[in-house]
């Protein structure tokens, strides 16, 4: 009787770690667009050095010779670099490059430092304009 339950259990708890790697996978498959999209957590430094989370977006056909024009998303306070995915998501989807970054104390971007920087949009801004793959004349900005 107890090696039928246990054998039922593994089976059960294969069965089911099954289902969970499938729909993971089924999920990033929709997430990238069927592998169209190139998705990266980064970090972003600021002109004085001090990093912030950033999450980049970037289509595949968006190269050196295809420059692509970018969105820069940058979410209110209480908000981290996944809060605006499904924003993202569908501007790299539609051959937009982009970038959704994270103010201080936000997730995993450490705390305030001491004295004044530059603020999170001329970082987002200075990166998206140093990218090859980035049309520098087409940068937009939707911030909360």
């Amino acid at each position: 009787m107890k090696k039928q339950r246990t054998g039922i259990s593994c089976t059960v708890l294969s069965i089911l770690f099954a289902v969970f790697l499938i729909g993971a996978g089924i999920s990033r498959y929709i997430e990238t667009d069927s592998g169209n999209i190139l998705i990266h957590d980064i970090t972003v430094e600021s002109y004085e050095g001090f990093p912030y989370g950033a999450r980049l977006y970037r289509p595949l056909q968006g190269n050196s010779l295809n420059q692509r024009p970018s969105v820069l998303l940058i979410p209110g306070k209480l908000a981290d670099r996944y809060t605006c995915d499904h924003i993202a998501m569908e501007f790299a989807r539609r051959g937009y490059v982009a970038l959704t970054m994270e103010d201080f104390s936000q997730g995993m971007t450490e705390g305030v430092p001491d004295y004044e920087t530059e603020n999170l949009a001329d970082a987002g801004y200075t990166f998206l304009v140093t990218r090859t793959f980035t049309d520098h004349d087409r940068i937009g900005l939707i911030a909360y």
